[in-house]
């Protein structure tokens, strides 16, 4: 009866132990061959270690690497994935900022592949600069000017006749004293400061500058009319009555026309027409590719309440959102 109930027991424990549940072991993750580490379903592969052993100063052949190169390369970019998995886990990823920051470089490696080389094919003609020249000529054209000096008796439009008369006498024993001024002298030297109302060229002669041909500047209009019949051997014109007084007018210089050839602007013009190509390029391209990502649609109820003046009540933490059909 002991020996039965001894096999008895005996048995039990036998089938305890091959029946009792497994022990768990920490799983072992096996790579493919193309790996050398991977960490929370991120890869390293072989190829990626070789890309990065290269890149080490000075450039590490792969069959010259030693074992501690390797390794200590490997860490780095093991280093690297590990703060990769914290930042996405710290929801750095879907923070705009950073997203506008990938997408901008995403944004310049589409213009550098596909834009950038249809830029690069933009021709100029030598045509196309004639064409353009002669088109904006006026563009290369510098008009004839004249520097002159004036000295201004001034009389108002409502002075009495015998004003008037005195302002005349005047102006034309000025005129005679102007008359004898040597031709070394550029203006009206102490004349106009002895008898000009011209406050701003009084005390330069009456140099008043250069005023362009055909124009009439802040002149009266009979003062851009008498200096056209000016010449170097002319250079004192006859007494001149404006709305505001009498008017001694010199010539001091005279700068003729001026055209620039051809040649001279070439390069200029080609640069203008090479760039307004290039824009249109660049306008086409993006047209196409607006017609790919179609539909487009435009709010614009929400663009006119948009109001810049008052931008210190727009929400810090507005955020723009995709556009939407209305509905």
């Amino acid at each position: 009866m002991k020996v039965l109930v001894i096999l008895a027991f005996c048995l039990v424990a036998l089938l305890a132990y091959f029946f009792q549940e497994p022990l768990v072991e920490k799983e072992i993750l096996v790579l493919d061959k193309t790996l050398v580490a991977s960490i929370s379903n991120r890869n390293i592969s072989v190829v990626d270690l070789i890309e990065r052993l290269k890149s080490r100063s000075g450039g590490i052949r792969q069959q010259m690497a030693s074992e501690q190169q390797k390794q200590l390369v490997l860490n780095e970019m093991i280093a690297r994935e590990v703060q990769v998995i914290a930042a996405m886990r710290a929801g750095y990823n879907t923070d705009p900022k950073i997203i506008a920051a990938f997408e901008n470089l995403m944004v310049a490696k589409l213009r550098n592949n596909q834009l950038d080389q249809l830029i690069n094919e933009v021709n100029v003609t030598d045509d196309e600069i004639s064409a353009y020249y002669q088109d904006n000529i006026v563009r290369y054209t510098t008009p004839a000017m004249t520097r002159f000096a004036m000295i201004q008796l001034a009389l108002s439009p409502q002075a009495s006749a015998e004003k008037y008369a005195s302002v005349k006498t005047t102006a034309e024993q000025v005129y005679s004293l102007a008359k004898t001024l040597p031709d070394s002298i550029n203006g009206f030297g102490s004349l106009a400061a002895k008898y000009s109302d011209h406050q701003a060229s009084r005390y330069s002669g009456g140099d008043v500058g250069w005023l362009t041909s055909g124009k009439q500047g802040q002149f009266d209009i009979v003062i851009a009319t008498a200096l056209t019949q000016l010449t170097h051997k002319a250079k004192l014109s006859p007494l001149v009555q404006g709305i505001d007084g009498f008017y001694l007018l010199k010539l001091i210089d005279i700068k003729p026309e001026h055209q620039k050839s051809l040649a001279q602007v070439s390069g200029n013009i080609n640069n203008l027409i090479a760039k307004k190509k290039r824009k249109q390029v660049e306008s086409d391209w993006l047209l196409s590719l607006q017609e790919l990502a179609a539909p487009l649609v435009i709010n614009q109820q929400a663009m006119q309440r948009i109001d810049l003046s008052n931008a210190a009540q727009v929400p810090k933490n507005m955020q723009a959102s995709p556009l939407l059909p209305q509905g």
